[in-house]
C-alpha cells in the first residue's frame, strides 16, 4: 500500500474519531494541513476547518475521519474527488499505514490485522451455514471491506430502518414476546410498532441510565403492551460493570470516569420462565456471553434471534460459530444496515416455527 506524504494531508471529518486520526497522525510525524467537512459551521474544537464546498484541494491526500453507520463512503470519496483530491484514504487502510508506524489504531472491528485473523479460519464453512445468497454476499463484502479498505464495499446493503425487521426475511411476528437487550431509548420497540407488529410483551434491558429514562417514559406510555424495563446489562454471569454514560447508542462498559456501576445478569438467572418468541441483542460487544447467559432459553423456546455481530473482529463469524454449536435447527442469516459494515446482523429463524 502506497505510504501517507509527511504533509499536506487533510482529513475529512470533525467528530470524535477524525479528531482521533488527527492526533495519531501528528504523533507519527506527520503534518496535518487541517480538517474538511459537509457541516455548516465549523465546530468550536476544530482549527483549520473548511467547509467542503469551499475546500479547494488539487493534488490533496484526504484520510477519511468517519466511522460510523451513517457517513456514506462513496458519496463522500466522489465529492472530494470532485472538488480535486488526488487520493482518499479509508479507516482500514489507514489503520494497516499507522501499523507499520508502530501505531494501532483500533476502534470496534477496525484492527490493522483483521487480514491474519482471518487466515486463522475456514472462511468457506462459515459462508456455507447461512441460507441465502444475500446472506454469503454479505459475509464477504464485511470481510473484503474489513481486509482491503476499498470504499466500493463500504456501502449498506440493507436499510438501516430495516433493522431488526428485515422485509426480505419472515423474522417479525404477530404476538411478539420481545427480549430487548441493548433497548437503548426503545427504538427498536418503536419502529417495530411502527411497521404495525403487534408485541404481546417486552422485556427490555438498558444499563445507562440516561436511556433507561428515555425508554421507561415510552413503555409506561404503551398499556396495550405488557412491559417490563431493567437497568441492568446481559452477559453470561453476574457482575459488576462501570458503563461510560452520554454516549447515545454506543454507550459502552469502561473502567472509569463513568457514570456509575451497573449490574450485568444472565437471562437464565432473572428471567428463566419469560418464555421469548424473539431476542435482539445490540450491547456493544457483549453478544456471545450474553448468549451463553440464556442456553436454557435458547433450548426451551427458540427464539427468533437478532444479534449484532459487527463489535468485535472475530464476532462475524465466533456468533455464527456459537450458536451452530448448539445445534437448535436454526436457519442464518446475515445483512448489514450500516455504513462500513456497521450494524450487521446476524438474524436466526427456528426451522420449525
Amino acid at each position: 500500500m502506497e505510504e501517507l506524504p509527511q504533509d499536506g494531508i487533510w482529513i475529512y471529518g470533525v467528530g470524535e474519531f477524525g479528531h482521533r486520526v488527527s492526533s495519531l497522525l501528528t504523533s507519527t510525524g506527520f503534518s496535518v494541513s487541517g480538517f474538511i467537512d459537509a457541516g455548516a459551521r465549523s465546530p468550536l474544537r476544530t482549527p483549520k476547518w473548511v467547509p467542503l464546498d469551499s475546500w479547494d484541494g488539487i493534488g490533496s491526500t484526504v484520510v477519511l475521519g468517519v466511522l460510523n453507520p451513517y457517513a456514506d463512503l462513496g458519496k463522500i470519496c466522489e465529492d472530494l474527488m470532485e472538488r480535486g483530491a488526488a487520493r482518499v484514504v479509508t479507516p482500514v487502510q489507514l489503520s494497516q499505514l499507522m501499523e507499520a508506524h508502530g501505531v494501532r489504531l483500533q476502534s470496534y472491528w477496525l484492527t490493522p490485522d483483521y487480514s491474519s485473523r482471518v487466515d486463522l479460519i475456514d472462511v468457506a464453512s462459515k459462508r456455507e451455514m447461512l441460507g441465502d445468497a444475500e446472506s454469503k454476499n454479505v459475509f464477504d463484502r464485511v470481510l473484503r471491506y474489513r481486509i482491503l479498505g476499498e470504499v466500493a464495499d463500504a456501502g449498506a446493503a440493507s436499510s438501516l430502518a430495516e433493522q431488526y425487521n428485515p422485509q426480505d426475511l419472515q423474522f417479525a411476528t404477530s404476538g411478539m414476546r420481545l427480549i430487548d437487550g441493548g433497548a437503548f431509548t426503545g427504538d427498536t420497540i418503536r419502529a417495530l410498532l411502527e411497521w404495525g407488529v403487534a408485541l404481546e410483551a417486552v422485556l427490555a434491558f438498558e444499563p445507562d441510565l440516561s436511556n433507561f429514562a428515555h425508554l421507561s417514559s415510552l413503555l409506561a406510555g404503551r398499556i396495550d403492551v405488557d412491559s417490563i424495563a431493567l437497568p441492568m446489562a446481559l452477559g453470561s454471569t453476574p457482575a459488576q460493570i462501570t458503563w461510560l454514560a452520554g454516549s447515545g447508542p454506543s454507550a459502552r462498559v469502561v473502567t472509569s470516569d463513568a457514570e456509575g456501576p451497573s449490574i450485568t445478569v444472565a437471562l437464565d438467572s432473572v428471567a428463566p420462565r419469560w418464555s421469548p418468541s424473539h431476542v435482539k441483542l445490540d450491547i456493544e460487544g457483549a453478544e456471545l456471553e450474553a448468549l451463553q447467559g440464556m442456553r436454557g432459553t435458547l433450548r426451551s423456546c427458540r427464539p427468533h434471534l437478532a444479534v449484532s455481530c459487527y463489535h468485535t473482529p472475530e464476532h462475524h463469524w465466533e456468533i455464527l460459530d456459537w450458536l451452530a454449536e448448539q445445534d437448535l435447527d436454526y436457519r442464518f442469516y446475515m445483512r448489514n444496515h450500516g455504513q462500513q459494515t456497521f450494524d450487521t446482523v446476524l438474524y436466526c429463524i427456528p426451522e420449525s416455527w
